[in-house]
This record gives C-alpha cells, sequence and structure tokens, in this order.
C-alpha cells in the first residue's frame, strides 16, 4: 500500500520542477532599456513612419525586432515585445519606412514618403546606434530628399 504522503511531495516536486523550467525559459528574453527619438523629413515630422533597428550582431538576427511608430510631433519610443517597452543594448543600423496613408481611391496609398535608401539597413546613410544599459535618448534622425 502506498503512502499518500510520498505521492503528495512527489506530485509537488514535479510541480516545482516544470514550473522553475518555464520560468527560466520566459526569462531568455535579454533585458530591455528605454529608447526615444526623433524623427523628422525636411525639418518636418515624420509622422506615422515606421523606424526599424536591425541588430549588427549575426547572433541577435532572429530574436524579436525593435521598432517604433512616428508620433504627430516627431518622437518616438521604441517597442520590441510590448508598447514602449525599450530594445536590448547592442548596436543596429536603422531603417524609416513611411508611406502615404491608405485611401481606397487614391492611386498614391501605400506609396513611400521617403527615398527608397532608408529602407536598406546598409544604405540608410543613418548612424549605427548603440542601445546601453538604462535610459537612451538617441540624436534626431534629420532626413533628407
Amino acid at each position: 500500500m502506498k503512502r499518500p504522503g510520498r505521492s503528495l511531495l512527489r506530485g509537488l516536486a514535479v510541480t516545482t520542477l516544470v514550473l522553475s523550467a518555464g520560468a527560466c525559459s520566459s526569462n531568455s528574453e535579454r533585458p530591455l532599456y528605454p529608447v526615444r527619438g526623433k524623427v523628422l523629413y525636411q525639418g518636418k515630422p515624420a509622422h506615422r513612419a515606421t523606424v526599424w533597428f536591425h541588430p549588427e550582431a549575426k547572433s541577435e538576427s532572429k530574436s524579436a525586432r525593435p521598432h517604433a511608430v512616428v508620433e504627430q510631433d516627431g518622437s518616438f519610443k521604441v517597442s520590441t515585445y510590448n508598447t514602449h517597452d525599450g530594445a536590448p543594448a547592442g548596436r543596429y543600423r536603422v531603417i524609416v519606412i513611411w508611406t502615404a496613408p491608405g485611401k481606397f481611391s487614391s492611386d498614391d496609398a501605400g506609396k513611400s514618403l521617403l527615398p527608397a535608401r532608408y529602407s536598406d539597413p546598409q544604405r540608410s546613410g543613418l548612424p549605427v546606434v548603440e542601445i546601453k544599459e538604462g535610459p537612451n535618448e538617441l540624436p534626431p534622425f534629420e532626413l533628407t530628399p
């Protein structure tokens, strides 16, 4: 006859191991740090443009990609997994995508409002940025035609 105390202890031990394994896997994400900046095109805010951060390290290329949407005043806050949660520390090449608002009757809907170079991390001409531990305030990205 089995003793109920042992079964209960064995069950608790298995539950603890399962919960511990789950906690470890959720903590495998790298820490994120707040990142703020601004995007201007010809001196004006690039409202609704999207800023993408491409990690320079090849090992990071498959992780979630930090990004931000530019506000009406040209400012942005970076998100990686959740809204405005920041980005992992590291060096990034930056691209900016900005398209005309979609309208069903317009031929210009979805048309890029920026030169094509800004959508290529190797040719954007934007500086490589380094996200460091702690809050990060990036210099404004001043885009030109």
